[in-house]
């Protein structure tokens, strides 16, 4: 793929799915060299669908705001791809299982968009992604753990995460000893209370509750709470 003028192009979109063959699942045929893109200086938004990308990641556009990669066909994102100006990030029916490995530093990045990854098992470590505002795991049907350091993340609004009530199990952690603002499930006291969602396509099958707690002063323990436990009998 040769584009004249590639140094002044600031948006591209290139969609497989208007050529002849991808819909008949040949798309696996077609192969771009990620040097193509090399030139490309400027480029701030890019859209993706359901392209195969061929080589380093190094030298990829670092100016790039917003990217939209439908199908990204890897496990996890290359160490060499680096998105540190990326603000929005969509990548729905990736083949992720893994978004990064280890801690990875995506400081501009505000919406992650996950929904339809059939293969992801986790969520990423967001220790190194503190502005991030939403996060969109709809249809991750083999998720089974969010990360511990989503707790961490100041900017999260409340209802930010979206999708996690179509999900079979999965589990998180709050460090410290406040829970965050935008967490909705919450209360203060000598009582807990939280709401199960309703919806249609909830499959809500059971509820593991765990809670953790210090006492001011040397009064008794008891557990479980007698209210509590008459409703396990």
């Amino acid at each position: 793929m040769l584009l004249h003028g590639a140094e002044e192009i600031e948006g591209l979109i290139l969609d497989m799915h208007l050529l002849k063959g991808v819909a008949e699942g040949n798309s696996s045929e077609v192969v771009f060299e990620t040097n193509a893109f090399a030139r490309m200086c400027k480029l701030r938004l890019l859209q993706l669908n359901f392209v195969q990308l061929s080589g380093s990641f190094e030298k990829f556009p670092k100016t790039l705001r917003w990217l939209c990669w439908h199908g990204f066909p890897f496990e996890s994102i290359h160490n060499d791809f680096r998105l540190d100006n990326v603000v929005a990030l969509d990548m729905r029916y990736s083949r992720l299982k893994n978004v990064w490995d280890g801690r990875k530093c995506f400081s501009s990045l505000k919406i992650l968009n996950l929904s339809h990854s059939h293969f992801l098992a986790k969520t990423p470590d967001f220790s190194l992604v503190p502005n991030l505002e939403t996060l969109i795991l709809k249809d991750c049907v083999n998720l089974a753990e969010v990360y511990e350091s989503i707790g961490n993340l100041k900017a999260f609004a409340q209802n930010s995460i979206q999708g996690l009530h179509e999900v079979g199990i999965f589990s998180t952690f709050f460090p410290g000893g406040e829970v965050p603002d935008w967490f909705s499930n919450k209360s203060a006291g000598s009582t807990v209370s939280f709401t199960v969602c309703s919806l249609p396509n909830c499959r809500f099958q059971g509820l593991n509750f765990c809670c953790v707690y210090a006492l001011s002063n040397k009064e008794e323990i008891w557990w479980p709470p007698p209210l509590f436990a008459k409703s396990l009998q």
